[in-house]
C-alpha cells in the first residue's frame, strides 16, 4: 500500500475543512515554522509517517497512535495529551517539550533526546 503524500499547507486546508482522518499520510522535511499558531486538536495520524519533520506549535489531545514518527523534531513542542501509544518515535527530539498528561505507552523511545522535557501525568507504561 502507498502512503498518501500531502503538503503541510493541504494538511491545514483539508483539516480546516473538517477532515479529521489522516491515517497513512506521508510528509517529509516539511515544518510548521511559517504559521504562528496550529491547532490540529483530534486530528487522527495513525500510522502516519512524518520524517524530518518540525511539528511547530501547539496542539491538543492528538491521536498519534501507531504513527511513524522517527526522525521527527518536536523540540520545544507543547504536546500535551497527546495519545503516542505504539507509535515509533525512535530518534525523537523531545529536547525542552511538554508532554503532561500524554500516553507514551508501548512506543519506542530508543535514542530520544528528552533533556529538560516535561513529562508530568504522563504514561510510560
Amino acid at each position: 500500500m502507498e502512503r498518501e503524500r500531502i503538503s503541510i499547507e493541504e494538511l491545514i486546508q483539508r483539516y480546516e475543512r473538517g477532515e479529521r482522518d489522516f491515517a497513512g499520510i506521508y510528509l517529509y522535511n516539511q515544518d510548521f515554522h511559517d504559521y504562528d499558531y496550529i491547532d490540529l486538536s483530534g486530528i487522527d495520524l495513525k500510522r502516519a509517517m512524518l520524517c524530518n519533520f518540525s511539528f511547530f506549535g501547539f496542539s491538543r489531545k492528538v491521536n498519534f497512535t501507531g504513527a511513524d514518527l522517527s526522525d521527527t523534531d518536536l523540540d520545544r513542542q507543547m504536546l500535551e495529551e497527546f495519545n503516542f501509544t505504539k507509535a515509533n518515535l525512535s530518534n525523537v527530539n523531545l529536547c525542552q517539550s511538554t508532554l503532561n498528561s500524554s500516553n507514551l505507552s508501548e512506543c519506542n523511545l530508543s535514542g530520544n533526546n528528552i533533556q529538560s522535557a516535561t513529562l508530568k501525568r504522563t504514561n510510560l507504561y
